[in-house]
């Protein structure tokens, strides 16, 4: 089973050396998955997308010269969507969920303006009758002006 393809793009401000606030976007790319054989009567696909957007604070622990650590809490909405077809037919179902997030991450400063950031984060999606958190990691480049 293949992964989707995530994107994030987040802006934010850093008041000072512990505390920060930074929000943005999410996507993924639109996946499809399909079945065939067993006790299928023909072939059956999936289509799935979610995307969506997040504010979050952000505490950051300063370790050494050039290394922190992050912690995050937020708030995220994200909307999702997925396509079924298979011998029947078709179905499609989408929600959007406004849920807290949380994350962790480290810092690695390379100059006063550039930083290679690691981040774990957890964004609930689905609709209001039914949702799940699910996990994001994310390696990006940070640039302070």
């Amino acid at each position: 089973m293949s992964k989707p393809t995530v994107y994030k793009l987040d802006v934010g401000y850093q008041f000072n050396e512990n505390y920060a606030v930074e929000g943005g976007y999410i996507g993924s790319s639109n996946e499809t998955y399909t079945a065939v054989g067993g006790n299928l009567a023909g072939a059956v696909s999936a289509t799935g997308k979610v995307d969506g957007w997040d504010v979050s604070a952000v505490g950051i622990l300063p370790m050494a010269d050039q290394f922190s650590l992050l912690g995050k809490l937020g708030v995220s909405n994200t909307h999702t969507s997925a396509t079924l077809t298979g011998p029947g037919g078709t179905v499609s179902a989408s929600g959007n969920k406004t849920a807290i997030s949380y994350g962790i991450g480290a810092k690695y400063d390379f100059t006063d303006s550039t930083a290679l950031r690691l981040n774990v984060d957890r964004f609930k999606t689905g609709s209001s009758s039914s949702s799940s958190y699910n996990t994001l990691w994310t390696l990006g480049v940070a640039y302070k002006f």
